[in-house]
């Protein structure tokens, strides 16, 4: 989705896409944006994906971005925001 790696770059960071992040090197990383449901494809991101990658982010001082503007349609898997107790633990 073009909007998101516009807005990296107006901020002068490099977007990076992926299909993991947990995956990624966190050497300088200081962002992780998340788009779940996803635009255009309509993934959602699991309650155990989300968790995972939530607790990832927090081991390695990377802040999660979370774009949940979709949230609210109707999809083929029930969508879990990244602040649900379930995912972040109630810790924001």
């Amino acid at each position: 989705y073009p909007t998101y790696e516009v807005g990296a770059r107006l901020c002068g960071a490099e977007p990076v896409v992926y299909d993991d992040p947990t995956e990624l090197d966190p050497t300088g990383l200081k962002l992780l944006w998340l788009n779940s449901p996803s635009n255009p494809t309509g993934k959602v991101l699991s309650k155990d994906e989300l968790t995972r990658i939530v607790a990832w982010a927090r081991e390695h001082g990377v802040l999660v971005f979370s774009d949940e503007c979709y949230l609210e349609l109707g999809w083929d898997a029930e969508p879990v925001s990244v602040l649900h107790p379930d995912v972040c633990g109630g810790h924001y």
